[in-house]
């Protein structure tokens, strides 16, 4: 018996005490009820807040086009699961005020205590979960939509371009299609469709393309500009000083990568060729689809369209329905509907014609303007001619203005304004204005012919206005029957403003410039036999020179030095061998206080080429230097020039790639006694600022006692603003409130400066 009391006792201990245990669990949940009812409420506000946040940062984002991180997302998503399960217990809370104590009841209570304490529990993760967004619910690195929302007009009602909508979907759908052109007219809106495509596939969510490109090309074709933007709609990196080859190989590289794309080619009007873009060929890759809109059929048949869908202008109706649209219902009044329906017929079925006269003329009611708006205006009236008086005549933006009457009378026209109007010619009579002080013939791209005598004739002009315009001044012994320069240089006494083209550069040696001082501000643009031209602008003391060559015109180009508080120089060639015929003549410009250069070739050697005998800038405030080749530092510019920089206040450097260090501090140069301002801005070489080259690692103490800005930016292998022992007292004056590094200097170990205000 007792063998077999103690086998029982040991079958019952255990038993007894997992069911006491498993009793005490239970009892402590059933008992905890109350308390965690009060916690879920409490938690829940919590988390109904912490909601409420990141749903309103979350639609932010989403208007800007930010993709969302996937832990955010699962969060909302589990967070509207929980909703329910809340919404049920909170429910139970009003039924239930008095539980019975039935044994039924307690097992009631007994789930329903269990499922409060589970909820409780899920509250807590959530909030736990949300704590690790740090108010950050977007992926750092941005990945594109598959198709960004283009702005353009609807074409509902519209039903010759729905079907050529539907024609293009079905095409763009269809196996074995895989570039289609969309060509037509100018104006008859070969790009409205393709737009309503590209926002239909925006709310399609079964559409097949992992993205679509939209790039615009325009007339005259930049790739480089093609590229651009095909490479911000990737969100690709953008690489400084970067080829063209080079970003048709990163194109490359990531649309290869594509399962399915879409590229749509915007105003195209020449082959474009697809290895130099960077786009894959669709013959190779197969998911890729290209559409292109353009006025010429040929240009479909060079870019080997396998469907060309020819965008057709409205019927009648539907040209009479859109332009109600736009001018409103005062078209239907029965004393300017035959007017309204004589403008549209002029608008000869045109879209972009229709819409663009249709609003101009919208709610107009006044029948006299429905009259003179049945056809743009071609002519003026000659009842002009009687109107003696007649101060200022401004036809600007008339670009269906073709001729002119004679305003031989109007003796007393101050100011003439024919900008982009359609002239050929100059109005007869017009060398009879004595008083005519502005003339302005910007944009006239029809013009084509300046009689000889008639500009010299006004002598009053004060301004001449004719950039862009198609004719050229000629040079002497070119006159080809027209104006002159040679003509024009009779005004220079009395014009301060003049904006004009001329087929040559009419000068010759520094001393036919010195009219150029009574110009307030002069814009030249010479077109040279290889085609290139050659822009010259004049502002207040300053000049800014343009795809000049510059070792060419020595003779005279030391003028704009000597004359200029402030010079340019932008893409201009020779910028080596005119500096050395500057210090082969002992030149120096001591009015020059400001020089930019930009995108000019050069290779100069600190001590090589010719050594400058005097300082050659012995004023200079201000240095900007973009895109220079072949330049180690400012010190070989300085030494070679012999500039001793010592009035030197600002200097800014961007896209210098082989720019080590800005200043050799050594014979030289010892301090920079008022430089104030430091800007270096992507120069992928530059290690340091300033290097010491005197044999000794001590730099003259203060070395930039001015220096109140520094900013660094981009430059992935710069160290250290200076490699020596003593950096304290050389930055005495910089505070840390002047004191920029941005993003891009990865290597940056230390930087020193004072945090004093």
């Amino acid at each position: 018996m007792e063998a077999v009391g103690a086998c029982f006792g040991a079958l019952v201990a255990p038993t007894s005490e997992l069911l006491c245990s498993c009793v005490s669990s239970k009892t402590k949940t059933t008992v905890n009820l109350h308390s965690n009812l009060a916690a879920v409420e409490g938690e829940m506000k919590s988390l109904t807040d912490r909601i409420k946040e990141v749903k309103r940062e979350t639609e932010a984002a989403e208007k800007e086009g930010s993709e969302i991180r996937a832990q955010v997302v699962t969060w909302l998503k589990d967070v509207e699961t929980l909703q329910p399960r809340v919404n049920a217990i909170q429910g139970q809370m009003v039924n239930n005020k008095k539980p019975s104590r039935c044994f039924l009841n307690c097992r009631k209570r007994y789930r329903a205590s269990r499922e409060v304490e589970e909820t409780l529990k899920e509250i807590k993760r959530l909030l736990l979960v949300a704590g690790s967004f740090d108010s950050r619910v977007v992926c750092l690195t941005r990945v594109p939509r598959a198709v960004e929302c283009i702005p353009g007009p609807s074409i509902q009602g519209q039903t010759t371009a729905l079907k050529k909508l539907d024609e293009t979907m079905r095409a763009l759908y269809a196996d074995g299609v895989q570039v289609i052109g969309i060509w037509g007219l100018g104006g008859v809106g070969n790009t409205t469709p393709v737009k309503n495509l590209n926002n239909k596939l925006v709310d399609d969510p079964t559409q097949p393309f992992g993205i679509v490109i939209w790039a615009t090309v325009s007339k005259n074709l930049v790739i480089k500009n093609i590229q651009t933007q095909i490479a911000e709609r990737l969100n690709l990196e953008k690489e400084m000083e970067e080829s063209e080859q080079r970003k048709a190989r990163r194109l490359y590289e990531r649309l290869k990568n594509e399962e399915k794309f879409l590229l749509i080619l915007d105003d195209v009007w020449t082959k474009i060729d697809l290895d130099t873009l960077g786009v894959p060929r669709p013959e190779v890759h197969k998911g890729c689809k290209i559409i292109l809109t353009s006025r010429l059929m040929e240009v479909c048949s060079t870019m080997t369209t396998n469907v060309e869908i020819k965008m057709d202008v409205l019927n009648d109706e539907e040209s009479w329905q859109l332009f109600c649209q736009k001018a409103g219902d005062v078209a239907h009044l029965e004393e300017i509907r035959p007017f309204a329906e004589a403008i549209v017929k002029e608008c000869c079925r045109l879209p972009l014609a229709i819409i663009t006269v249709g609003a101009a003329m919208r709610k107009k009611t006044k029948v006299e303007l429905w009259k003179h708006g049945k056809t743009s205006i071609r002519s003026l009236p000659h009842s002009l001619l009687q109107l003696r008086d007649l101060r200022v005549l401004l036809l600007r933006y008339c670009s269906n203005l073709e001729e002119l009457p004679s305003l031989g009378t109007l003796t007393k026209l101050r100011e003439l304004d024919l900008y982009l109007t359609g002239i050929a010619n100059l109005p007869r009579g017009i060398e009879n204005l004595s008083e005519l002080r502005h003339l302005n013939l910007g944009n006239t791209r029809k013009l084509k012919s300046i009689q000889p005598g008639i500009i010299s004739e006004l002598s009053c002009l004060e301004s001449l206005s004719m950039w862009d315009s198609d004719f050229c001044f000629r040079l002497k012994g070119e006159e080809d029957g027209q104006a002159t320069f040679e003509e024009l240089k009779s005004s220079f006494n009395r014009l301060h403003y003049l904006k004009i083209s001329l087929n040559g550069i009419p000068w010759e040696k520094s001393e036919d410039l010195s009219w150029i001082n009574r110009m307030s501000h002069l814009q030249l643009c010479f077109y040279q036999a290889q085609g290139s031209s050659v822009l010259i602008t004049i502002y207040e003391k300053g000049c800014s020179i343009g795809n000049l060559n510059l070792s060419l015109s020595r003779e005279w180009i030391g003028w704009f030095w000597g004359n200029s508080s402030s010079l340019q120089l932008n893409k201009c060639t020779g910028l080596v061998k005119m500096l050395e015929d500057f210090i082969e003549s002992d030149a120096s410009f001591a009015g020059l206080k400001s020089l930019f250069i930009k995108n000019c070739p050069t290779s100069l050697e600190r001590g090589g080429g010719c050594a400058a005998r005097c300082d050659l800038l012995p004023n200079l405030e201000e240095l900007h230097l973009s895109s220079i080749e072949n330049l180690n530092s400012i010190s070989e510019l300085a030494g070679h020039l012999g500039v001793r920089v010592h009035s030197l206040k600002s200097i800014e450097l961007q896209f210098c790639s082989e720019m080590k260090y800005l200043f050799s501090c050594g014979d030289f140069i010892q301090t920079l006694p008022n430089l104030e301002v430091i800007k270096v801005l992507n120069c992928k070489n530059l290690k340091e600022l300033f290097k010491n080259e005197s044999g000794q690692n001590i730099f003259p103490d203060p070395m930039v006692p001015k220096l109140r800005q520094l900013k660094l930016g981009n430059l992935p292998k710069f160290k250290t603003l200076c490699n020596t022992r003593r950096r304290g007292r050389a930055w005495s004056r910089l505070t840390c409130g002047g004191a920029k590094v941005s993003e891009g200097c990865l290597l940056l170990t230390k930087m020193q400066v004072s945090s004093k205000k």
